[in-house]
């Protein structure tokens, strides 16, 4: 893996400022650090401190292991706390004699809470058909 194909990686799970790939030493993040002949991988604290985590001989299998470890931490946090949703998708499938017919829909979340709505309103979905259920 390239330098470049690891930093798209890492902003489509939204960890590109998680982790400095050029060395430089910003505080809590996950270090690249190029040392003569070796690469190493590192979390480098707030207050200056150094964790070591691995070595590495080529930049490209450290790459590598970068995607995987955060890869790892995105299922890891998103397995038990998935991200909110902003819209859920409804599919409703109709079967007739000689036919399926399915319905995708986008239903925005409300995002009020039970305290903030003043209202209760429910919704129905009402299908006219000349179809006999199977």
């Amino acid at each position: 893996m390239t330098k470049i194909e690891l930093i798209k990686k890492l902003k489509e799970l939204g960890y590109a400022d998680f982790y400095s790939l050029d060395g430089s030493l910003d505080p809590d993040r996950c270090i690249l650090y190029h040392n003569y002949s070796k690469w190493e991988y590192f979390y480098f604290d707030e207050r200056g401190n150094r964790y070591p985590i691995k070595i590495f001989f080529s930049e490209e299998e450290a790459y590598d292991y970068i995607y995987n470890d955060a890869l790892r931490t995105y299922e890891l946090l998103h397995k038990d706390y998935p991200s909110p949703r902003k819209t859920l998708t409804r599919t409703v499938t109709v079967h007739g004699n000689n036919f399926v017919m399915t319905d995708t829909e986008e239903i925005p979340v409300d995002t009020q809470t039970d305290s903030d709505s003043d209202s209760d309103s429910t919704s129905a979905t009402t299908f006219d058909t000349d179809c006999e259920p199977i």
